[in-house]
């Protein structure tokens, strides 16, 4: 028994001191925004475009195991529910700036990931008509808590160079400051996102 606990010992101390140094990562990605929830967030907005960023360390506790923080930036193009607002020209920008860590499983042509971030979402917009010869603008804001968890999988296509994709399920809070008839101005809300994701990994 002792032997054992030796050699594992051996091992794991072999395995930890053999492990790469870790450094600098960064993923670049651009996918959908799908709304899944709540209600009243699905019944105001549509599928849209979303542009992603992640920064951060990747610390290698093995060969194969690593941790480390990150921050991010996404921003979208929100679409306006078409069956809710009956097509009034609107424009909208939705933010978000997180924080937070990744674990990484590498293997030996990639690695898989999972991370979880938090942080502030704002989204920002207005709806625009003409009523007997005058524009009427209504300007809608929300500013709340976000919640990021995502996971996904890399490929090394050159060197550094990785490419592959990332699946999102970020969650917010929101509170705008106008109401519509029928929706509630406070609920959270759940989105599903599928990024194809470019990254260099030091």
């Amino acid at each position: 028994m002792r032997r054992a606990v030796l050699a594992l010992a051996l091992i794991s101390s072999t395995a930890i001191a053999k492990a790469p140094p870790g450094g600098f990562t960064a993923d670049l990605s651009v996918g959908v925004q799908l709304p899944a929830a709540d209600n009243d967030y699905v019944r105001t907005t549509d599928p849209g475009f979303q542009f992603g960023l992640r920064a951060g360390w990747d610390f290698h506790l093995t060969k194969m195991v690593g941790i480390g923080p990150e921050l991010g930036f996404d921003a979208a193009a929100v679409t306006a529910d078409t069956s809710t607002f009956q097509n009034v020209p609107s424009r909208f920008a939705r933010v978000k700036g997180l924080f937070g860590a990744r674990f990484v499983l590498h293997f030996p042509i990639g690695f898989f990931f999972v991370r979880a971030l938090f942080g502030v979402d704002h989204s920002e917009g207005y709806f625009e008509g003409v009523v007997f010869g005058v524009t009427l603008r209504s300007n809608w804001a929300t500013t709340g808590f976000a919640f990021v968890p995502e996971t996904g999988v890399m490929f090394r296509v050159w060197r550094m160079l990785h490419v592959g994709f990332t699946l999102g399920f970020p969650v917010a809070t929101n509170k705008y400051t106008t109401n519509v008839q029928g929706l509630d101005k406070s609920f959270n809300s759940l989105d599903v996102t599928l990024q194809a994701t470019v990254g260099v990994h030091l």
